[in-house]
């Protein structure tokens, strides 16, 4: 009987099909992303956030185990004045390719220890 149940259930699962106007609507003016096939999935972050800090290695284990077909990029939000510090230096450092270096020093640094590291002079004497 359990394997009947499990069988009809992973039937209907793997029935489901995705329909635009009823799961989702196609955007009249699209995102633009990084990339034009697949789905991309955009974290939007600040290093100072405690949220985002708690919430980064579940992002990393999902991103790890995502389908081939998933882009996951990330995006630092600059939601005031004294968070672009840390918006230009993460683009700062993805361009030197340095950003896998410093990227979970920062997050530490920032949301874990509370360091004020709020000035481009600040970050520049961490890095």
């Amino acid at each position: 009987f359990l394997l009947l149940l499990a069988l009809s259930v992973s039937g209907l699962a793997s029935a489901a099909e995705w329909k635009e106007g009823t799961h989702y609507n196609r955007l009249d003016n699209p995102v633009r992303t990084e990339s034009d096939s697949g789905v991309e999935v955009a974290e939007v972050f600040w290093y100072g956030c405690p949220h985002c800090y708690n919430f980064k290695p579940l992002i990393e284990e999902w991103a790890a185990s995502a389908p081939d077909y998933v882009n996951y990029v990330k995006i630092p939000a600059a939601l005031g004045r004294n968070w672009e510090p840390h918006a230009y230096a993460f683009y700062a450092l993805e361009a030197m390719g340095e950003l896998d270096k410093v990227h979970d020093a920062l997050f530490e640094a920032l949301a874990g220890e509370r360091r004020p590291l709020n000035t481009p002079e600040a970050l520049a004497d961490f890095v």
